[in-house]
């Protein structure tokens, strides 16, 4: 007995659309960018680096020196991406960064930052 049922791709169930994956990727990307800036962030603090938040502009991210103190500020009007970009370019270049440990993704995102 034979039957002639419809033949089902499966592949069709399985594979979610285009405009799907391109928005999973990226959130996948800006979740991955908060974490580092987060991180980044929390590493400043931990080596006695004060962090501020203040509207600059746009692109005024830097590392401050004072008599006695450093200070990160990071420009609120600046992207989240530039921010990160930015806070990574202040801080390649500390002594801490031969001591202290830092995620691989972390301490590669600021070497590339050392060699610009």
């Amino acid at each position: 007995m034979s039957h002639n049922l419809p033949r089902i791709s499966f592949s069709s169930f399985i594979r979610p659309p285009s405009s799907f994956i391109s928005v999973s990727l990226r959130l996948l990307f800006l979740s991955t960018m908060d974490s580092q800036f987060a991180d980044l962030l929390d590493f400043a603090a931990r080596i006695g680096i004060e962090v501020r938040h203040a509207h600059l502009g746009g692109n005024a991210t830097g590392l401050a020196q004072t008599k006695n103190k450093r200070i990160l500020v990071i420009d609120l009007d600046a992207t989240p991406l530039d921010q990160l970009h930015q806070t990574a370019r202040a801080l390649a270049r500390i002594p801490q960064l031969d001591t202290e440990y830092l995620r691989p993704d972390l301490r590669q995102l600021l070497e590339d930052w050392t060699h610009e």
